[in-house]
Formats: C-alpha cells, structure tokens, sequence
C-alpha cells in the first residue's frame, strides 16, 4: 500500500540489493539511517515548534505540498508544525493556492522551504519577481526562506540526512555545527 512516509521509500534499497546479492549491507544501511532518524525525533521532542510552509511559485501560481505528503510529514517529524496541514488531507502531491493565500499564512511562518530547485529558480527575487507581495514577509526579510538542492528528488537512499537537515534547519540551537547537504538558504539574487 502507498504511505506518505518517506522512511518507506528507502526501503527501496533493499529491494534492488537483492539483485546484487548485497541484502545483509542493504539492511544494515536502512537500520542505521532509521536508527539516526528516531535519534533526531527524540532530540528535537521537547523544543519549540516552528510554523513551516513548504510549495512553489512557478510561471505566476502557486503551489504547496499537500498535509499528506511526505515532505510534510517530514516537517512534523522534524520538530516543526506544518502551516498547510488544512491542505490535501490524506494526499500526497501539491495543491494550487493564491498568491494571496500563501501571503496569509506565510504571513504567520518562520520558515518557507521552496521546493524549486536552484537551477529553475536560484534565488529569493525569482519568486519575488512572480508574486512581489512574499518580498514583504519577515520569512523573506529575514533570511528564513530555504530551498532544496539539485539532486533532492533523485537521491532516496539517504532520507536520514534530508531529516537531519529539515531539524538543524528548524532547531539550529540543538544542530550548531551542522553542514547542509540537501536544503540550502536563497540568497536575495544569485551571484
């Protein structure tokens, strides 16, 4: 059955692991990343929530990723209260909402993670340039505004670090030496 849950994903490691004869290191990497991952839940357990909105502005519209998406799932788990949780119940994917509404609810949230990645949109003017408004929010304003890295969607095999990188992100105090490897801040324009 299909689950919004991405440490299912990477149990797709040892499926292929079979064909190579490799199920015992398949399984011991799975083990150890879900091991970090139920780490990190236990670290983050008791710190404040931040509010975090996760979606695009793409070609003028907007769209935010679903309650029951992974990625939103990966934002509770990583200590954080997702700010679209009234969208997409149940639903993986994205759902298209104004411009106007992702101003209001941004409007109460720390932190907005794009899901665009840097080659299509390298910097926080490319989504200002689309819906001017976001420029006034203090998420854009100050530095708070992340965004995932290149190669995020094709990379399954480490979802531990993609956690790891959504709690040092919303809980730096408890991650003070961390180094992003999947997320990154925008920069106002790119250089």
């Amino acid at each position: 059955p299909y689950t919004t849950l991405f440490r299912s994903t990477m149990e797709w490691i040892k499926y292929y692991a079979a064909f190579y004869n490799s199920e015992a290191e398949a399984e011991e990497y799975f083990d150890e990343a879900m091991a970090r991952i139920d780490e990190m839940k236990e670290k983050v357990k008791g710190a404040p929530k931040p509010k975090v909105g996760w979606g695009i502005v793409a070609m003028g519209k907007v769209y935010v990723e679903n309650a029951g998406a992974k990625s939103a799932q990966m934002v509770r788990d990583a200590g954080a209260e997702y700010i679209f949780d009234d969208i997409g119940v149940g639903s993986d994917g994205v759902t298209s909402i104004s411009v106007e509404e992702l101003y209001e609810r941004l409007s109460k949230a720390d932190i907005f993670i794009n899901r665009g990645m840097p080659k299509y949109g390298p910097d926080k003017k490319s989504i200002t340039d689309q819906a001017p408004s976001l420029a006034e929010l203090d998420c854009f304003k100050e530095d708070r505004v992340w965004q995932i890295t290149d190669n995020f969607w094709s990379t399954y095999h480490n979802i531990d670090e993609k956690y790891i990188d959504l709690a040092a992100m919303f809980h730096p105090e408890l991650y003070k030496d961390h180094e992003f490897k999947h997320f990154r801040l925008m920069p106002e324009i790119a250089k």
